[in-house]
């Protein structure tokens, strides 16, 4: 209608004289109930695939699998991203007052904002569910032919990426799961020293990269990755083959970044040959 309203804390404010705003609580569970229709796609099997708004002519998307839903779609079915926590087994009432919530990534928001560390911002809501679904699908994982399958985050700075990949990670943790949590610049290294480590005990061998993501999966089969980002041929290729391997040794990504996954390397020279990465991305 001509008032216009604004969304702050999970609470609908009008501006312009109308009825008061219900309380926090309420207002966040009406948000979330409001759940009839289909969100976008299986939520709670990895492949919530949209555009969150995120401020004017902002973008902050994440993908579970498929190529990106049209914008217009995921904003017809934002108001109901409660689907997303139902899906999960995750009902209103118990997102919003569960004793055990901190065991949820969801929970673990929810009390950082009670607390005033963060402000609420909606288009986050789905990333949080999408979370806590793979937190679920880790702990039911009892090993097989394909591991549970991650998620890759994108958006602007100051969207909220690594702030929630943090609390996945500590919530991860909290629950007794193993995680290795990176910043690029230090993944790089550690996959260089790796490298050298094992060509200095095993020696010449055809791919030492697969023993170097082998290891990897083997100490942790979950990689929490920030600012993925590709600047130059040399790790473009590095990143291309560990994480080829990475996949095929039964490992888990969830990964930030500032791009879209056919935007990393966009420019770069031989870019035909870092393609590959981007498909193991979108596939795993």
């Amino acid at each position: 209608g001509p008032c216009p309203v604004s969304v702050s804390s999970g609470v609908r404010e009008p501006r312009c004289g109308a009825a008061p705003a219900p309380s926090k609580t309420s207002a966040m569970a009406m948000v979330l109930a409001r759940s009839s229709g289909r969100l976008l796609a299986s939520v709670g099997r990895g492949h919530l695939v949209g555009f969150l708004p995120s401020g004017a002519a902002r973008r902050f998307a994440l993908i579970g699998g498929n190529p990106a839903a049209p914008l217009a779609s995921f904003l017809r079915a934002l108001p109901r991203v409660g689907a997303a926590f139902q899906r999960c087994g995750l009902s209103a009432s118990a997102a919003a007052s569960s004793p055990s919530r901190s065991l949820t990534v969801f929970g673990r928001y929810e009390q950082s904002v009670a607390r005033g560390l963060f402000r609420r911002a909606e288009a986050q809501v789905p990333c949080l569910a999408r979370l806590d679904c793979l937190l679920g699908d880790l702990g039911a994982f009892q090993g097989g032919c394909r591991p549970p399958r991650g998620v890759y985050i994108y958006g602007d700075p100051g969207a909220g990426k690594t702030m929630m990949l943090d609390m996945f990670h500590e919530t991860v943790q909290e629950s007794g799961l193993r995680s290795r949590r990176a910043h690029f610049h230090d993944f790089m290294l550690d996959i260089s020293r790796e490298l050298h480590q094992i060509r200095q005990t095993v020696g010449g061998v055809q791919d030492p990269m697969a023993l170097v993501a082998k290891k990897f999966v083997e100490e942790s089969p979950l990689l929490c990755f920030d600012e993925c980002h590709v600047l130059n041929i040399g790790d473009a290729l590095l990143m291309r083959t560990f994480f080829e391997h990475l996949f095929e040794a039964g490992g888990t990504v969830v990964a930030t970044s500032n791009l879209a996954p056919d935007e990393l390397y966009s420019s770069g020279i031989n870019r035909e040959v870092f393609k590959p990465f981007i498909d193991s991305i979108l596939s795993n």
